[in-house]
């Protein structure tokens, strides 16, 4: 929306990079040859919960790879290296204005707690309406929505698992709110390919959730009470449904067997 292009120099796989920066770039302007055209603008940042470079270990936390934009800020998601991995994304916010800046995290959000191959932030991204956010991982992607102003991670959230694991590394919307995510080629059969989710037509039942597409779906809700949910099954088998406590323990579970396709509240 701010007709910018936004280029994002600050992988840090090592954890100890001190020259982050992102490009600011008007397409009307930059992308002229450099004696006719305008230099992008330098949006040049450090973490300022970082003392060390690199930290312990069990502190590498300060790489990262998404990045959005939204409501004239920039907002960036850490890729967790954590040994121990203990699965947090830390959310850091910028000014959309040329500076430099030092940026404490503002939140945290677990992927998992399966690994840093698993569940370590790769891409996010932004609905057009801007009431969605993406996180993905090699392994699943996140879809956090009903959140205020940029609280993210103060709203409601699902889990959706990949049916195959492969190098996940973008995602992007339609304009209908669904969702493209592409994979690095890994080897000569593994990979380098794009896939296509219909996403939002989950919530209303208007596609079934089928082992083709997703395997698990996992729905946290902060407010107390009880959560209303559809689900539409295009075959026969057995829906389960798992409660979890904030601890992610089992506090209540439920199975049915569904004797043919059918949708349900």
């Amino acid at each position: 929306d701010s007709s910018f292009f936004y280029i994002a120099d600050m992988g840090n796989n090592l954890n100890q990079r001190k020259n982050q920066v992102i490009y600011k770039l008007n397409p009307d302007k930059n992308s002229l040859p450099r004696a006719y055209g305008e230099k992008p603008l330098e949006i040049k940042f450090q973490y300022a919960d970082q003392k060390f470079f690199p930290p312990d270990q069990s502190d590498w936390n300060f790489d990262a790879e998404a990045i959005v934009w939204f409501r004239d800020s920039l907002f960036i998601f850490s890729k967790n290296n954590t040994k121990p991995f203990n699965g947090y994304s830390k959310i850091y916010a910028l000014p959309d204005l040329p500076g430099n800046y030092k940026v404490s995290p503002r939140d945290s959000f677990s992927m998992g707690k399966l690994g840093f191959l698993q569940e370590a932030v790769t891409s996010a991204a932004m609905s057009n309406d801007k009431k969605k956010l993406i996180l993905i991982s090699c392994n699943k992607l996140w879809i956090f929505y009903d959140f205020q102003h940029s609280d993210f991670f103060g709203g409601h959230s699902a889990e959706f698992i990949f049916d195959n694991f492969t190098q996940k590394e973008a995602v992007a919307f339609d304009n209908k709110n669904n969702l493209y995510v592409t994979d690095e080629k890994t080897t000569s059969f593994l990979g380098g390919k794009m896939y296509y989710y219909k996403l939002w037509k989950y919530f209303n039942g208007e596609v079934p959730y089928t082992t083709q597409i997703i395997s698990k779906v996992k729905i946290s809700v902060k407010d107390k009470g009880h959560i209303n949910f559809h689900y539409s099954l295009s075959e026969t088998g057995q829906l389960e449904v798992n409660i979890y406590n904030e601890k992610d323990l089992i506090i209540s579970s439920g199975k049915k067997e569904i004797l043919k396709p059918s949708v349900a509240e």
